[in-house]
């Protein structure tokens, strides 16, 4: 264990020492520099799962709706599929339904106001997501706090 370790520290010195020389011995000091400064560009920005959320904003309001219709479909189903699977009365069910349509209208009522110029800029984008985000959290506690039996233990397994 301890000689594997030894190992693969001094073959990763060994690799992150040699890069250096290659970029020398190219004779290209210059083109080292740029990606040096290409990379710190790219670290500086951070991770948005491989797509820069700058190129797609400002973007028109309509295609800003059909995209949060899409999603709010998207989850309308999901919920249904989870309530489905989990054998959830009728009642309850048709009563988680209008939870969410009730917090899907609250999005679509965001996303309309965001688009009312005919276009969605990047923050206007943000807040929609806070909203949707909000939305999530209150449901979720509202499910968690039907969960519980009167004496406040959670229904479901036993410890």
């Amino acid at each position: 264990m301890v000689a594997r370790s030894f190992v693969t520290s001094v073959l990763a010195a060994l690799l992150l020492g040699s890069v250096p020389a290659v970029a020398i011995a190219s004779g290209s000091e210059s083109a080292g520099d740029e990606s040096a400064v290409a990379q710190a560009k790219e670290g500086a920005k951070g991770k948005s799962k491989g797509k820069d959320a700058e190129k797609h904003f400002p973007m028109k309001s309509d295609e800003f709706s059909r995209r949060i219709e899409n999603r709010i479909a998207k989850m309308r189903e999901r919920v249904a599929a989870m309530l489905e699977k989990r054998k959830v009365s009728e009642a309850e069910r048709t009563a988680a339904l209008k939870r969410f349509d009730e917090g899907a209208g609250r999005v679509r009522g965001a996303a309309t106001e965001a688009g009312k110029d005919g276009t969605v800029t990047l923050d206007e984008a943000k807040h929609v997501r806070e909203i949707a985000k909000d939305e999530r959290k209150a449901m979720r506690k509202e499910v968690a706090e039907h969960r519980k039996d009167k004496k406040g233990n959670k229904k479901g397994k036993k410890a």
